[in-house]
């Protein structure tokens, strides 16, 4: 279930940036244009927007997740979002010279937005999969991960030749690659969705209040301005992780933004598809790499080691690939990007996972997704910056690695023993395979040999208790 939005969005990234360069009305080729619009180059647009966006769409997460604990509505939530998302896909299919950058807007802010709400409902099932935290939650994940990038490569190999194998210009391609993401993507999401269950509100409102929309929001507003000191205080691993994943996923976020307008002119390439599919192909590899990893040294330094071979990876890049001559041997730098982004993805979220207390999956996966965009803008203003003032990409794709090695450096002091100790008594408020139907009454109960019971009220220790049954 995590194929289509993976689908659309990076189908929508890569159309718009091919669109808008060549859309871009210059004198010149279209991956040659250094003409400005608005004060800005094209590609700068594609930063800025991005930026932008981003921010607006984190400040929402939060009170997405609340949304999502306080009703029982994360079904209802997850899948209006995503076909929100499709829906943003088939206006977008209209895009011309006329209206690229209004087109870029939209997807900039209200495709992110929904695409963001969406990944979050999402995201709020997976620590439900399985009671095996530690063993097979990670599995899971890399599966999960390969079947993503699988997706894409697919993709990919349908359209992303289109232009050398016809006459079709590259903003005819982007048009007919929108046309069948938001078809097969809409085809897909309505399967997918079919196998997920729905869940009743794991949290209630205080004072017995109704969960309507205006006093869940409300809550949620609230539970922004506690929610830093509530983990300082409670969680204070799971918060030392986020701030971890906050500085180091803004590195991987660069690399998806900067990549392209790196590859297309910084070293000359007329089509980033060949590169882009090493990378997909790579990335089902690396998933597999993460599992054979994990397996032995655990999920800390599985995702240590992950974020150590970014580092030393990005290192490299820049260093010796920067000019077009370097073309024959970006490809190999592809593999090792490929193999990385394999691993660091499933790395992070399993890790995630057995960090966060049960009973606030879509609140903590609201913040999961927020610290993953919140320091996006920062390796992309530098890029901005640099390439407008000097017109030099190598220096600001080089600032990748800053990221990698300040988050690297905080996650070394998550203490993976004492976080389990931290949230072992909140386990028994986690849906899905926490919880288990009992053969003689065909009543739902809960785990509680296994995890420890919870005293009384939500998760976070506020209100009535959001459930009923033996334990």
């Amino acid at each position: 279930y995590f194929a289509p939005v993976a689908t659309l969005t990076v189908t929508a990234i890569d159309d718009f940036e091919a669109s808008m360069f060549a859309s871009t009305p210059c004198d010149h080729e279209p991956y040659e244009c250094k003409e400005k619009i608005y004060g800005f180059r094209p590609a700068s647009w594609i930063a800025n927007i991005g930026t932008i966006g981003s921010l607006v769409t984190a400040c929402f997460l939060p009170i997405a997740g609340a949304m999502i604990d306080f009703s029982a509505s994360r079904k209802r939530i997850g899948f209006t979002a995503i076909m929100l998302v499709n829906v943003v896909g088939a206006i977008q299919i209209f895009i011309g010279q006329d209206n690229w950058l209004m087109m870029l807007l939209i997807q900039g802010f209200f495709g992110m937005f929904f695409y963001s709400v969406h990944q979050t409902a999402i995201f709020a099932y997976m620590p439900e999969l399985t009671t095996d935290l530690k063993e097979e939650l990670p599995m899971i994940n890399a599966t999960a991960r390969a079947y993503e990038m699988g997706t894409n490569l697919i993709f990919i190999l349908a359209i992303g030749f289109l232009p050398s194998i016809s006459s079709l210009t590259v903003v005819d391609t982007a048009r007919i690659s929108l046309v069948v993401s938001t078809l097969f993507g809409s085809i897909l999401c309505i399967l997918s969705w079919r196998y997920l269950e729905t869940r009743p509100a794991v949290q209630k409102l205080p004072d017995n209040r109704q969960p309507t929309c205006c006093n869940i929001t409300i809550e949620g507003l609230k539970r922004i301005i506690r929610q830093g000191q509530n983990i300082a205080k409670d969680y204070p691993q799971c918060g030392k992780f986020l701030i971890a994943y906050t500085i180091f996923e803004s590195s991987n976020n660069a690399l998806f933004t900067l990549a392209s307008p790196y590859l297309t002119q910084q070293l000359k390439f007329e089509s980033t598809a060949y590169f882009v599919v090493i990378i997909l192909s790579f990335t089902i590899v690396g998933t597999q790499l993460y599992k054979a990893v994990v397996s032995r040294v655990g999920m800390k330094i599985a995702l240590l080691q992950s974020i150590c071979y970014m580092t030393f990876l990005f290192i490299v890049f820049p260093c010796t690939i920067y000019a077009p001559e370097h073309k024959p041997w970006s490809f190999i730098y592809a593999v090792l990007i490929g193999l990385g982004l394999g691993w660091i993805y499933p790395a992070q979220r399993s890790m995630y996972v057995s960090l966060m207390p049960g009973g606030r999956e879509g609140e903590f996966m609201g913040l999961f997704c927020f610290c993953g965009i919140i320091l996006g803008w920062l390796p992309t203003v530098v890029f901005v910056v640099v390439y407008e003032a000097v017109g030099s990409m190598q220096l600001g794709f080089a600032s990748i690695i800053l990221g990698y090695i300040l988050g690297g450096a905080v996650l070394t002091t998550v203490d993976m023993q004492k976080a389990k100790e931290d949230v072992l008594n909140t386990m028994d408020f986690r849906q899905g395979a926490f919880r288990w139907e009992d053969d003689e009454t065909g009543k739902m109960s809960r785990r509680s040999s296994k995890f420890g019971v919870p005293s009384e009220g939500n998760a976070d220790g506020t209100g009535p208790s959001p459930r009923t049954g033996s334990s």
